[in-house]
């Protein structure tokens, strides 16, 4: 890491550098900074300046992340710099549309779809966990999910998961839910975590086997990608999400090489099938997608009440994307105590305010037409004493959200949907 005091100076030099250098990109790309549509000695100026406190005006921050590494620095505007001296490349043209006004007064629609992840609902069963519906009576998790209106099931696969952590989806254990689910009449989301290891905005790193360099990690995401379709087959999917809450990285890679492993993973699902592709964000609105310039046919975002805001705030989330296709796929509301203390302000967190919690969501999202549906997240987290491996976790907060208490009794909230 550079030091501060030396990281001040490189800026100094920068300031001093640009004031005898003509240079000009004639696009909307990352780094322009001011927003005339060039990238030029004043975007490398209030970049510098930005980054030594002095605060400029006219200063666009979310144009100024040039290395998508959650910090505008000394970094960002030596980017600038490289890309003059031909070092690298230009950061990829933002779209010439701007960012959809949102919608103040949302148009109901019919064709809403409702779904839950249940990713660790096999292993769970095989460890013994026996899943109830609301009267009591044991059955098939997904059986009971579809008899309370639920349509969907999303479920990860990873390369080469640590069989612990809940981490067990291997491609032929996830080939077996897909199966399960569709001779049931439900529709499957499969989501490429391309990783070893759990993936989310603070992480999301490379499979251990796969290679380094851009080129091949590209060759190897499509392959792997095509071949996993092929192997579950296309008439087990309905979807497939390429990354999941690749906000700041994928693959441990950022930036223009984050866009590009996307577009790999993009092909190789259009090379064997017409599956419609996701690419998902946690945290972020349209205007991310947006920056990140990659092919998406649907778009997918995370909205969970403790970590991104109230139901107002995934509205403007949701409206910020007009007309274009999205779910928000992952969401979820505690029937017990969150074990980690989080809040969730205006709602109990008891099996009443869970289903009310469900309710409100599924109205909000379905208000607007370009929603087209939404997914619990931990649906099937449940009775973890049975089969969770994870000692070095201090609580179990996921299991204080699913749709099964801590007995795999069906809660509350499960009719939440319907």
């Amino acid at each position: 890491m550079i030091e501060k005091n030396y990281s001040k100076k490189i800026a100094f030099f920068i300031i001093v550098l640009f004031f005898f250098i003509d240079f000009t990109l004639s696009a909307q790309q990352f780094g322009d900074v001011n927003g005339d549509n060039n990238i030029d000695i004043v975007d490398a100026l209030l970049i510098s300046q930005y980054y030594v406190g002095l605060n400029p005006q006219g200063f666009n921050a979310s144009l100024a992340d040039l290395n998508s590494d959650g910090d505008i620095n000394i970094v960002d505007a030596l980017i600038i710099a490289q890309i003059y001296v031909g070092l690298q490349t230009p950061i990829p043209t933002l779209p010439s549309t701007p960012d959809p006004t949102p919608d103040p007064t949302p148009v109901p629609q019919t064709g809403f779809s409702v779904g839950a992840d249940v990713s660790e609902g096999k292993y769970a069963t095989e460890r013994g966990v026996v899943y109830k519906d609301r009267n009591g009576n044991p059955g098939d998790y997904m059986d009971i999910l579809k008899s309370c209106g639920f349509q969907w099931v999303r479920v990860r696969v990873l390369v080469n998961p640590p069989f612990d952590h809940a981490l067990h989806q291997t491609t032929s254990y996830t080939k077996e839910v897909c199966q399960k689910a569709k001779s049931k009449g439900l529709k499957v989301l499969l989501v490429f975590f391309y990783s070893d290891w759990w993936c989310d905005p603070g992480q999301n790193s490379r499979p251990a086997s796969w290679p380094g360099d851009q080129t091949q990690l590209e060759n190897t995401l499509y392959n792997y990608t095509r071949d996993t379709i092929n192997t579950i087959g296309v008439s087990n999917l309905d979807m497939v999400a390429v990354g999941n809450e690749i906000d700041n990285m994928m693959c441990g890679v950022t930036g223009t090489n984050k866009r590009r492993l996307v577009d790999k993973g993009y092909d190789a699902v259009k090379s064997v099938s017409s599956l419609p592709v996701m690419v998902q964000s946690a945290e972020n609105s349209y205007s991310w997608f947006s920056s990140l310039g990659a092919k998406v046919d649907v778009y997918g975002i995370s909205h969970y009440m403790m970590w991104h805001g109230d139901l107002n705030t995934m509205g403007n989330r949701i409206s910020s994307f007009g007309s274009r296709d999205m779910w928000v796929i992952e969401t979820a509301m505690y029937y017990r105590h969150s074990e980690a203390n989080y809040s969730t302000s205006g709602y109990a967190q008891t099996q009443d305010g869970q289903y009310q919690y469900m309710r409100d969501f599924k109205a909000k999202a379905r208000s607007y037409s370009n929603c087209k549906g939404v997914m619990y997240w931990g649906a099937t987290w449940a009775q973890t004493r049975t089969w969770l491996n994870a000692p070095d976790w201090g609580n179990d907060d996921a299991g204080s959200r699913a749709l099964f208490d801590n007995n795999a009794y069906a809660t509350r909230g499960i009719e939440g949907w319907q």
